[in-house]
């Protein structure tokens, strides 16, 4: 980057910083979250640097809001994919029948160690990444294969999850008279 390029930056980080904090945290009404999201813009205005340089005045500000809104939004979809994850993973552990001991006597923590031991290292990987907040596109550029293979591995994942569950939901069955 050149030294001007530096100082255009600068320029535009004093400008906007706090209208964009605050647009951002009137959005993803978190504090923290919003620094985390306004820090993204800044990332991605380092890499449209040449598009910013030739825009007017108007349409880079309306440029750089645009961009808070659209990562404010889209860290509220990551927070609420992984929220519903996290969710649907606990309540299809819930749902395994009380009376069976095996789960019983396994903690919530074991039961998560017994299905992630169901599946393979790369579908481990990805349930991960997924649990983590990721987009299938996101998840594969981190492991370096295609979204559809990430759509693979989940759909795989899950349903090895399910044969575990099922296996230690029935493991108590097959001992009744």
């Amino acid at each position: 980057m050149l030294e001007d390029d530096g100082a255009f930056l600068e320029e535009l980080f004093i400008r906007y910083r706090a209208t964009m904090l605050r647009r951002a945290e009137q959005i993803v009404r978190n504090v923290h979250d919003a620094q985390d999201v306004v820090s993204d813009v800044w990332i991605s205005l380092m890499r449209h640097l040449p598009e910013l340089l030739v825009m007017d005045e108007r349409a880079r500000s309306t440029y750089i809001m645009k961009s808070v809104c659209n990562m404010s939004i889209d860290h509220l979809r990551r927070s609420k994919r992984q929220s519903a994850m996290q969710l649907h993973l606990e309540e299809g552990l819930t749902r395994a029948p009380a009376e069976l001991s095996p789960l019983r006597e396994l903690s919530l923590c074991g039961i998560y160690a017994a299905l992630l031991s169901a599946l393979t290292e790369r579908e481990r990987q990805v349930v991960k990444l997924r649990l983590q907040g990721l987009r299938n596109a996101e998840i594969a550029q981190t492991l370096g294969i295609r979204p559809p293979a990430v759509s693979v591995h989940l759909y795989r994942a899950r349903k090895h999850m399910q044969r575990k569950l099922d296996a230690l939901s029935s493991d108590d069955g097959d001992d009744a008279p």
